[in-house]
């Protein structure tokens, strides 16, 4: 009986890490819509 709750608390922790790291995606990718760092390169 111990094994599945341990099994329990690592999958909710999987989930956990994968709605977390779906989130910081988001985040990153909503944050730069075009260029990271504009530059002028036609100067």
């Amino acid at each position: 009986m111990l094994t599945f709750t341990f099994s329990w608390t690592e999958y909710w922790l999987f989930m956990l890490a994968l709605i977390l790291i779906s989130v910081v995606l988001t985040a990153l990718c909503g944050s730069v819509p075009r260029a990271p760092e504009p530059h002028d390169d036609d100067t």
